[in-house]
């Protein structure tokens, strides 16, 4: 399974996650909030690297429409340039993400 693939499961994952962390019964159980909190904090980097790659994806495709229009010359000099920048945050988040979603060492969580 690509990591792409796995990104809408770790997002449903984490809102789950936010919803328990609410929960009074969880809040009761001062292991289960740990375990419940510490996934939490896990997912978060992950939910908003993706959330930011998703914004600069959609900018990035505005900003092409923009290009192949093509109707006014100005506009489409700043397309272009918006094009450039947002090649280079979309190429540095998939390459974030993709980082976050590698396997986690087992032995990093020792004491």
């Amino acid at each position: 399974m690509n990591w792409e693939a796995r990104v809408p499961e770790l997002k449903r994952r984490f809102e789950e996650l936010s919803e328990r962390l609410a929960d009074p019964s969880v809040l009761a159980d001062r292991d289960g909030y740990r375990k419940v909190a510490r996934e939490h904090a896990e997912l978060q980097p992950v939910v908003e690297t993706a959330t930011a790659l998703a914004r600069g994806r959609s900018a990035l495709q505005e900003a092409r429409a923009l290009i192949a229009a093509g109707e006014d010359a100005e506009l489409v000099e700043l397309a272009e340039a918006e094009a450039a920048v947002l090649s280079a945050l979309v190429a540095r988040l998939e390459s974030e993400l993709g980082e976050q979603l590698l396997p986690k060492d087992p032995l990093a969580d020792r004491e």
